[in-house]
């Protein structure tokens, strides 16, 4: 009820953070796995609480990740350092749910492209999010020529949509998928 917006959820928010501050982090992690989009009310909550570094700290990585992401289109956070920061506390393990969640978001961008009249389920992430995400992985990650190249020739340079047709955007989009590596 408070999630969906109500005129005293700051109060109400405020008082579970003080009490039970797992409890709320909780909620909005369910909040989010029942559907994505909701994403952007859960950043607007952490921001107004200030605690959006608590929030980036719960997993899945999943749920951070999106978070992260959002929280740097709206420079709210440096999302280079943060990346960096969970990749060395973290290791690979964070690494494999960056592409995994990069699979998904580019999964998700074309089915909707098939599809243009399916609704967003999820916020889509912008070619210079996709390129932050890509160099923190290949920062991690020694360099190696089948790794890096298929990576920048396609996924860091992808232009925004509507330059290209949606048959070459969508041939662009297959190819990024095909050049990250499944697992490290």
């Amino acid at each position: 009820m408070f999630l969906a917006g109500h005129p005293n959820h700051q109060l109400v928010f405020m008082r579970i953070w003080q009490i039970d501050p797992d409890y709320l982090l909780t909620a909005f992690r369910d909040h989010y796995n029942e559907n994505p989009i909701n994403i952007t009310r859960i950043l607007d909550v952490a921001q107004d609480l200030k605690i959006l570094d608590s929030l980036l700290e719960v997993q899945p990585f999943a749920f951070s990740l999106d978070v992260a992401a959002l929280a740097s289109r709206r420079e709210y956070l440096n999302l280079d350092k943060w990346l960096a920061d969970n990749t060395a506390q973290h290791g690979e393990a964070f690494i494999r749910e960056m592409v995994e969640f990069l699979r998904v978001k580019v999964s998700h961008e074309q089915s909707r492209m098939h599809d243009m009249t399916a609704e967003s389920r999820m916020m889509l992430l912008n070619a210079q999010t996709v390129a932050i995400f890509i160099r923190a992985m290949r920062n991690f990650v020694e360099p190696a020529k089948e790794f890096n190249k298929p990576v920048s020739a396609h996924s860091v340079h992808l232009p925004p949509a509507g330059v290209f047709s949606r048959r070459k955007r969508r041939s662009l989009l297959k190819k990024t998928i095909a050049a990250v590596p499944p697992i490290l």
